[in-house]
This record gives C-alpha cells, structure tokens and sequence, in this order.
C-alpha cells in the first residue's frame, strides 16, 4: 500500500491510499481532513468520509501510462448500486511533473449527497505512485497465474523417460 497524506490549514486536505487486496483487486481509498494543528501543523481525516474506488488492470495500466507522460489525463465513471464516482487524473498546471488527482462522489439516490476529493501529486511522489501501481499489476499477474495453475486440468502420461505432466491444450476459452 501507499500513501499520501495532504493536511492544509483550511482543513481541506484528502488522505489517500492505492493498495490491492488477497484476491487481486485494485483500489483507493480517499478520506477528508477532519482537524487541523496549526501550532504542531498537522491534520488529522476522517474515516466517516471514505470513498473507495475499484479500479481494474486497465484502470491501472492507464494510470501508469499518464504517470509516465504518456498520456495527458485518465478518467474514470464508476457507477453501483450505492454510489457514482467520477475521477479526473491529469497532469498538474501549477507544478511542473506533478499531477492532480480529482474524485467526486454521489449517492446514487441522492445527487445532492457529494463529496468532493482533491489530491495533489507532486513529481517525486509521482514516481513512488507509478513504482507501486506498477509492482501491484505485476502482483495481480502472479496471483492470476497461480490461480488458473490450480483451475487447469493436468493429465499424466508415460513414455521412455517416466512419467510428466502434460497441460491440457483443448482448453475452453
């Protein structure tokens, strides 16, 4: 997992975390600041304000390509049953090499219930954030792998040698 925590003194920062779970599945998770200490100057986020947002491998893939300039933005619409998210990752025009990560939230039932998340990325974090989404992609391929060696029927035949093990190649795809 990684991390970033964004404190201001207007009490409008955004914690946010990009991490992927036991089964291989992407997410962020993003927070609002809840307090701010100006004489320590530190903030403190509130977890009754979370949103988290599931990404795919193309997702991922598509972040990893903006991070690396390859692309000038990425969006995202996600819709359930709860919720509509909207996410607009693109380079920063304030800073040079750095990003903006915008991710807005609304009850499905209810699009007067939103919360409004910003994020900024500056460059050299933008390196540690393309680093891990790229180490989490190759992680979900092992996963994936490892998963479909357990799924795939292996049958024994013998010959001149002993025997091994052949893989099926008539697979249903």
């Amino acid at each position: 997992m990684i991390s970033f925590y964004k404190p201001q003194a207007s009490n409008k920062g955004t914690a946010c975390s990009f991490y992927m779970n036991n089964n291989g599945e992407f997410f962020s998770e993003l927070l609002k600041q809840k307090t701010w200490d100006d004489k320590r100057k530190i903030g403190t986020f509130n977890k009754d304000t979370k949103v988290s947002v599931k990404w795919s491998q193309l997702e991922v893939a598509e972040m990893i390509n903006l991070l690396e300039g390859k692309q000038p933005k990425f969006s995202a619409f996600h819709r359930s049953s709860k919720q509509v998210v909207k996410v607009l990752f693109g380079k920063s025009d304030k800073y040079d090499g750095a990003f903006s990560l915008s991710v807005s939230r609304e009850a499905s039932d209810d699009s007067t219930n939103q919360q409004k998340y910003f994020l900024g990325v500056y460059a050299n974090e933008s390196v540690l954030l393309r680093e891990h989404l790229k180490y989490l992609l190759h992680e979900s391929f092992k996963l994936n792998d490892a998963k479909f060696k357990v799924n795939t029927p292996q049958k024994q035949t013998g010959g001149e040698s002993g025997s091994k093990v052949e893989e099926e190649d008539d697979m249903e795809w």
